[in-house]
Formats: C-alpha cells, structure tokens, sequence
C-alpha cells in the first residue's frame, strides 16, 4: 500500500522513518522503474522536428 502512495507522488504518512521511507522508494524502483518524470522539452521539440521534416517530404514527393 505504501509503494503505492508513493507511487502516486503523495507524501508518505509522518511515522514512517527516512530509512523506511529510503526502503519503500528502492522497492518501488525495483517493481516500477525510477520515479514519474515529465518528458524534457527537447524530447517534444524532436517529435515536432520529425512532424515537420515528414510533412515537407510529402509536400516535395507531390513536385
């Protein structure tokens, strides 16, 4: 139930100890992977990068 909170990104109850605390976050690592990140901005450029350069390949293929 903890890793859950936890995996939500809610604050964890205030009896639990930082080594419990530490713990719980490793085991959630472990099962689900590092913690929820926001895609970086030059990930998002990429993408409308790739969007364009497909767009102006099919507006050259029609010449």
């Amino acid at each position: 139930m903890l890793i859950n909170i936890d995996r939500a990104g809610m604050e964890l109850p205030d009896g639990i100890s930082e080594y419990q605390r530490k713990k719980i976050r490793q085991r959630r690592e472990r099962m689900y992977g590092g913690p929820p990140q926001e895609p970086p901005q030059s990930e998002q450029k990429e993408v409308a990068r790739i969007a364009a350069l497909i767009e102006h390949a099919r507006r050259s293929a029609g010449h």
